[in-house]
């Protein structure tokens, strides 16, 4: 009888992209809550949204219409990320590992259900 292999959670596109491990973000680039301190992800969000209402203002509707495409596609990716980051952090508190969740997994070592590193 084989054993079946735990269910691996990977990372947001974000992630992967950054090579950033889930729950191991910077707090720079991705604060542990909204109160606190500076978050890089929320003032390019920032940027980009005022960019788009100069385009609204001195260009046409149409061109920030395009432009809002953009925009939305960007937040996806930062609201997918933050969710990915939140739950990353939320595992290596309990022990787990970020990867499958196996219990009594602490941070830094090899998770021996998924063979990967935490």
């Amino acid at each position: 009888m084989e054993v079946a292999s735990p269910k691996i959670a990977q990372g947001s596109v974000l992630h992967r992209l950054l090579g950033f491990t889930t729950g191991y973000a910077p707090p720079w680039f991705c604060t542990r809550n909204a109160c606190t301190g500076f978050d890089f992800l929320d003032v390019l969000a920032f940027i980009g949204f005022l960019a788009l209402l100069l385009l609204f203002q001195f260009y046409s509707v149409w061109t920030g219409i395009v432009g809002l495409v953009p925009i939305v596609c960007w937040w996806i990716l930062i609201g997918s990320f933050k969710n990915r980051e939140r739950w990353g952090r939320a595992r290596r508190r309990r022990i787990e590992c970020v990867w499958c969740g196996r219990k009594g997994t602490p941070s830094g070592s090899d998770c021996p259900a998924c063979q990967r590193r935490t």
